[in-house]
């Protein structure tokens, strides 16, 4: 993520918390010192679009229930076990499973390797973000051992495709576009 389109998503986001009157929570940007030891506690660096989001934008609103705070992601962290392994999906396992077989979801254990839960959807639904690999940086959704490529709520999206293995950046600022959208209506 550019720092361009991180201001971008920033200053939607900010047009957002002075539209929406239902109270998003605080956004709180991370401290590089916060980062440095996540990336430690990780072992792994952040895929450097996360780690601008979370510089200039923070945790705090999101998709579903928002983004997890620093001390949360570290509690993921442990909870995922290895997050600086090598995540075993590629971008022709999404095109064969999604686009060649049709498939809803890919079937793949629930504590994967090299990745980090960013937020909580509700239930067992998770949002995470793959930290190695050739998805580094990109976002899927889970759900127990299911996999499928990371959407936004209905309706938050105005039915827009993210395509089958959105950004960071894409999938948040699908998220401000379509709460914008439906709040200036």
């Amino acid at each position: 993520m550019t720092a361009d389109r991180t201001e971008t998503l920033a200053a939607q986001l900010a047009e957002l918390r002075a539209l929406d009157l239902t109270g998003l929570p605080p956004s709180t940007p991370v401290t590089e010192a916060e980062l440095t030891d996540l990336e430690h506690a990780l072992g792994v660096a952040l895929p450097t679009t996360y780690r601008n989001f979370l510089l200039r934008v923070g945790t705090g609103p999101g998709p579903y229930y928002g983004l997890h705070r620093v001390a949360d992601l570290h509690v993921n962290a442990k909870d995922r076990g290895d997050t600086a392994g090598l995540f075993p999906l590629t971008p022709a396992d999404f095109e064969e499973h999604f686009v060649t077989a049709r498939a809803r979801s890919i079937e793949m254990d629930f504590d994967a390797p090299g990745c980090l839960e960013i937020g909580h959807q509700g239930c067992s639904d998770t949002t995470v973000l793959i930290l190695t690999g050739e998805l580094a940086g990109t976002v899927c959704d889970q759900w127990e051992n299911q996999w499928a490529p990371a959407r936004t709520p209905l309706g938050s999206t105005n039915a827009l495709e993210l395509g089958l293995t959105p950004t960071l950046d894409e999938w948040y600022g699908a998220w401000l576009t379509g709460r914008l959208a439906a709040l200036q209506k």
